[in-house]
Order: structure tokens, then C-alpha cells, then sequence
């Protein structure tokens, strides 16, 4: 007697994934360790996981809506603590823990073209193109998305002897209209310009927005942004975000949820839309 054939195995749909990792999430909402456990992954998500609280913070907020607003401070909390954590990897442990971390999540490169130096004008540069190629001509960048010489490979620094010495020199030495530089393309050179220019405007946004916070908190660590400052953009910028959410539960209850679910695969599509617009709009500006 013949067995039946086993049934053809077929690769998991990647929407599938994602619902099972969004499932795993909200399982922690049904157990006693719910709290807890949006403690840690608030904590993991600004440092260094993947994974946002957020979906574990709707799912305890409907099952006792009352206590929303207390699964938002728990988690606005953690997530600066998280916040903290970041910006020490950044500032002490960049070449051990903080460049594997970024490098893992595609945020790091060495990348760089060279440029002509059109115009100085204070922290600010007009550039053009050597090739005469009309795209970025005259186009204005701050002075520390600029190397003086080619990068070495190993850029951007760290915590060796002699890193962040290389790195002062390269975008702090005077440049004169004619001269050949190289324009940094890599996240590194592009968030410490956007701290020089907006101070901690870029880490409130981090912290608000779509744009991976974990990448500004270790990138501020690293670029030595006032941690005063990068506590006070982080508390508002975590906290709107996440009381925000419990704001919504709170006046909407269950429908709010019922609506993820029904459109899960969209809002997985505008969210990573809304990830990739934000680093697009760095690029934009700069």
C-alpha cells in the first residue's frame, strides 16, 4: 500500500513573517509578564533591536484601557533609558559594540565622492562636481561633511588612538575656493552636521518620528552631543510618541486595534515607507 505523499512544502510569504513577529510582540500582552516585558523591548528598541514597543504598548493599552496612560510613561521611560544606553555604546563602546551594531542595521558605510570647493562661508561650503556634471552644482553642505583628504577605509572613527584626531583634521582644516575635497555620503558625517546645525532638533525627530532612534542615540554618543540636551529631546520626543498612542487607545479602545489587523500588510508597507522617507529627507536636506 502506497503512503500518501507528504504535501509540497512551500516557503513562508514574507507578509507571513512579518504577522509572525508582530504575533510574537502581542503574545507578551496575554501573559503576567506584559509590563515587564514592554519595559525591556523599549529599552532594547533604542539601543540596539529592531523590533518598536509600539504594538505591545496598544495591545496592554486595549486589554485595560484604563491604564494606558501608565503603559506610556512605563514605556517613554524605558525607551530613555534605552536612549542612554545608546548614546554610551556610542560615546565608549563604538568600536567593540556601537559600528557592529549600525554596520548590522545598514546605517554605516565609507562612502564619499570628490568635490571642487566653490565657496566658504563660515561652517558652511558651496561645492560643485570636478566632472562639471550640472547635478549638485553649487550645492551649499556643512563643513564637517567634508574631508580634507581621501577617507581611509576604516572611517568614521572610533575609539582607537588617533581616530577622532584623524577626524578633526579632516573637517576642521581651512578650505579654499579651487580646492579638491571629499564630500561624506555615510550617516556618520551626515548626523554630526545635522547636530552642528540644528543641535537637538534632530534628536527629538529621531525620537518622534519613524527615523531609527536606536542610530541617533548611538551616532550622538559618538559625535559627543550635550547629554543634557539629548536627555531633555529625548524625554519629549518619546514621551509625545508614546502617550500619543495611549491617548488614541484611551478615546478609541478596540476599534483602533481592530483596524491593525484588518489592514496589517498595508500599514507594514507605509511604515516602512515612512522609515525610508525619513532618511531620504536627511538626504534631502543635506
Amino acid at each position: 500500500m502506497n503512503e500518501p505523499c507528504p504535501p509540497e512544502s512551500r516557503p513562508v510569504p514574507r507578509w507571513h513573517l512579518h504577522r509572525r513577529l508582530y504575533d510574537w510582540v502581542l503574545h507578551w500582552a496575554d501573559t503576567r509578564y506584559g509590563t515587564p516585558a514592554l519595559v525591556v523591548l523599549a529599552v532594547a528598541e533604542s539601543s540596539f533591536f529592531p523590533i518598536p514597543p509600539d504594538p505591545l504598548l496598544m495591545a496592554l493599552a486595549i486589554g485595560r484601557p484604563k491604564r494606558s496612560f501608565y503603559y506610556s510613561l512605563a514605556c517613554s521611560v524605558a525607551s530613555v533609558v534605552g536612549g542612554l544606553l545608546g548614546y554610551l555604546i556610542g560615546f565608549a563602546l563604538w568600536n567593540p559594540v556601537g559600528a557592529p551594531i549600525l554596520s548590522h542595521l545598514h546605517q554605516l558605510s565609507h562612502h564619499h565622492q570628490a568635490v571642487v570647493v566653490q565657496q566658504v562661508d563660515g561652517h558652511f561650503v558651496r561645492i560643485e562636481r570636478p566632472d562639471g556634471d550640472g547635478e549638485g552644482q553649487g550645492r551649499r553642505v556643512h563643513r564637517f561633511r567634508l574631508h580634507r583628504d581621501a577617507p581611509k577605509a576604516d572611517a568614521p572613527p572610533g575609539q582607537r588612538v588617533g581616530d577622532r584626531e584623524y577626524e578633526e583634521t579632516q573637517t576642521s582644516c581651512p578650505l579654499a575656493p579651487g580646492q579638491t575635497a571629499h564630500l561624506m555620503t555615510d550617516n556618520y558625517h551626515v548626523a554630526r552636521a545635522w547636530y552642528e546645525q540644528y543641535g537637538v532638533w534632530i534628536v527629538f525627530a529621531a525620537a518622534f518620528t519613524p527615523i531609527p532612534y536606536k542610530v541617533f542615540t548611538i551616532l550622538s554618543g559618538l559625535a559627543t552631543l550635550n547629554l543634557l540636551h539629548f536627555v531633555i529631546a529625548s524625554v519629549v520626543g518619546r514621551s509625545a510618541r508614546f502617550f500619543l498612542v495611549g491617548t488614541l487607545i484611551y478615546v478609541f479602545g478596540r476599534p483602533i486595534r481592530t483596524f491593525i489587523e484588518r489592514y496589517f500588510n498595508i500599514l507594514t508597507v507605509v511604515f516602512v515607507l515612512l522609515l525610508v522617507g525619513g532618511f531620504l529627507v536627511i538626504r534631502l536636506f543635506y
